[in-house]
Formats: structure tokens, C-alpha cells, sequence
């Protein structure tokens, strides 16, 4: 019986530093985005992402954030006709946090994106407003450096600005070169805090 109340023990408080080291939350944010490509009449966009985080905190000074977001990237066409590029991205980040003052964080890593939609749309002439299905001009993914930094408000919520560089070429046709480049501004709100 001593035993078992030790092992219960052990575990309610391996259980408790495991939980402290342990916080995550949800963001949501404006996306500036582009391509770098050869493409002519190509310009930013505005978008926006939104998911949320899980970080672990290895050492005082150091900690893992995984996070999960539906991230919408792309371009706007300024040629004739006038239209905007839409990618949707089921994006995995994977950084590596650390404080360099208080409050204040920088971090980098990877991000690791999943295609699940892309289309354009025509926003001039008289064609505006039609779709087309752009899904075969794509490749299934991406995958970036990150590297950004965050400022905590307050206890409740975190501003950040991170720049996400895609280093493989998206396009599906291998004539065509075309690489995200993402400038996200977000704020987080932490559900389960440390």
C-alpha cells in the first residue's frame, strides 16, 4: 500500500512540473504576403491566419512552440486583368523561443505547410468576381524558415511580427518559379497558461 501511495505520489507531482513547464493558447493575424518569383505584374496581398500554439518550456531561458494554423498566402495580379492569387495552407511551425529582455521574445525554426485550396479570382473588368480553380498550378506544400519576435501586453495577451521565407518552389509546373514570402502580425491569448 506504501508502494502505491508513493508511485500516486510521484506521479500527481511529476504530473504538476510536467504541467508547469506546459502553456498554449490561441492567434490569430493579418498576413502581408507575396512571391518571390520571375512572374511580371506580380504585388503583396492582405490575408489573414489564425490557430493555435503549445509551447514547452525546456530551460528558464529557452522553450519549444509548436503550432497549428490555417494560413492563407498568395499574390495579387496587377496585370490586365487585375486579380488575386489565394492559397490556403494548413501551416505546422516549429520554433525555438527565447527572452531577450522581459517580455519581449525572439524565435526561429521551420514551418512546414499543407496545400488544401488554391484559387484566383478577377477583381476588374467584366469578368470581376469570377473564380477559377488553381490547385494543379500548385504543389501539395511548402516549407519556410521562420523567424520573429513577440511582446507580452499583459498576462492576457502576446503581439508578435514574425517573417516566414519559403525556400521551396510551390509551382507545379517546373518552367515557373514561385516561393512564399509571409509577414505575419498577430496576437495570441493563452488558454492554459503556465
Amino acid at each position: 500500500m506504501k508502494r502505491l501511495f508513493f508511485a500516486a505520489l510521484l506521479g500527481l507531482f511529476a504530473w504538476s512540473t510536467y504541467g508547469q513547464q506546459l502553456s498554449g493558447g490561441a492567434k490569430a493575424g493579418l498576413n502581408i504576403t507575396n512571391w518571390s518569383t520571375d512572374f511580371d505584374n506580380i504585388s503583396s496581398r492582405l490575408a489573414f491566419h489564425l490557430g493555435g500554439y503549445v509551447n514547452y518550456s525546456l530551460l528558464d531561458d529557452l522553450s519549444l512552440q509548436g503550432e497549428l494554423l490555417f494560413n492563407q498566402t498568395g499574390a495579387k495580379s496587377t496585370g490586365d486583368p487585375e486579380g488575386r492569387i489565394v492559397t490556403n495552407y494548413m501551416s505546422i511551425p516549429l520554433l525555438v523561443m527565447y527572452p531577450v529582455a522581459d517580455a519581449v521574445n525572439i524565435y526561429g525554426g521551420v514551418q512546414i505547410s499543407f496545400l488544401l485550396d488554391a484559387k484566383s479570382v478577377i477583381t476588374s473588368g467584366p469578368n470581376e468576381g469570377e473564380e477559377f480553380d488553381e490547385n494543379d498550378e500548385f504543389t501539395g506544400g511548402d516549407f519556410a524558415f521562420v523567424l520573429g519576435g513577440e511582446y507580452a501586453i499583459n498576462e492576457n495577451v502576446t503581439a508578435g511580427l514574425r517573417l516566414a521565407l519559403g525556400l521551396l518552389n510551390v509551382a507545379e509546373d517546373e518552367g515557373d518559379e514561385i516561393k512564399n514570402v509571409v509577414i505575419q502580425l498577430y496576437a495570441a491569448a493563452p488558454l492554459f497558461p503556465k
